[in-house]
């Protein structure tokens, strides 16, 4: 896993406080899967939704609460998932493409999405206890596919850097397709490069080695801050190793709904986490393994 700001893998929790009603309409039996890491944090969720003066405090990573530090939520999300080179034609590689696809598809309106429901954000930047009005995650999410084949069967030289280039790329190319040329905290640009590819030393030395995928943002001449992500291809901890964590988490699925849950709920690095060096709401679950969204399909709890 990224270090510092950029550890980044997600969790979901149940929808408490102000979300209940969204959790009415957006539950369904697949929240019982979430088992005893949902109920662990459960308290700690009621707590930081219904006292808003706690919430700005840093926490005790001993606390385990989850807090809002008064940044944005992606409240309308909408995935833009950028499958780079044309190897993502080819099996295996197509048959991971379509479970991706499938995936996000199944997110929108399920149970697991509701679990987001709870993350709220300030509608104007002040502190979270001086608020008076919330805006929170949607249940719904939209998406939007793209397969870049200008640089072949695949991508060399892949570093953080060329991977912002592509997401730049991407939202020109698209443009005609509605891809939003000034990006909101809203909009999440998921980079797959695909089986093949190669990466900088630099960046295998720096990200490979620490994890499956992050996401982070920048401003990449769009007029606006773009939150990306990047998973790396079918990844397993034969190369990740057996101190980095078991070997579901480097599943493309698992570790594709891990960021976009951690980038929903804290799109700027802003948002929702529970205090310490990058610590997000993802870690406190990190290794408590999956849940199934659709057959076939496993994601983070």
């Amino acid at each position: 896993m990224a270090p510092g700001a950029r550890r980044h893998v997600a969790l979901n929790e149940a929808v408490e406080g102000n979300g209940r009603a969204r959790k009415a309409r957006g539950m369904n039996r697949l929240t019982e899967a979430l088992g005893a890491c949902w109920r662990r944090y459960r308290r700690a969720s009621i707590l930081t939704t219904l006292v808003l003066a706690a919430t700005f405090a840093a926490p005790s990573l001993a606390s385990a609460n989850i807090v809002s530090y008064g940044g944005p939520v992606a409240t309308k999300p909408h995935v833009y998932a950028i499958f780079w080179g044309s190897n993502w034609n080819n099996e295996p590689a197509a048959a991971e493409r379509t479970k991706l696809e499938n995936m996000y598809g199944d997110i929108s309106n399920s149970g697991w999405q509701g679990t987001l429901t709870q993350y709220w954000s300030p509608e104007e930047p002040v502190h979270p206890e001086e608020a008076t009005a919330f805006s929170f995650i949607s249940p719904t999410l939209e998406r939007s596919f793209y397969t870049d084949e200008h640089d072949g069967a695949a991508p060399t030289e892949v570093d953080a850097q060329k991977m912002k280039a592509e997401v730049r790329k991407a939202v020109e190319a698209n443009k005609a397709n509605g891809w939003p040329q000034q990006p909101t905290p809203a909009d999440q640009f998921v980079v797959f490069p695909g089986p093949g590819s190669t990466y900088t030393s630099n960046y295998i030395k720096e990200y490979e080695k620490k994890g499956c995928a992050w996401h982070t943002y920048g401003y990449e001449g769009l007029g606006g801050p773009v939150v990306f992500d990047w998973i790396g291809w079918g990844r397993g901890k034969e190369s990740v190793g057996e101190s980095e964590g078991p070997y579901w988490y480097c599943h493309m699925p698992y570790a594709a709904s891990h960021e976009y849950a951690e980038a929903v709920a804290d799109p700027l690095l802003n948002g929702w986490g529970h205090g310490g060096a990058g610590v997000e709401v993802a870690d406190l679950c990190d290794r408590e393994g999956s849940v199934t969204l659709a057959p076939g399909i496993e994601v983070t709890k």
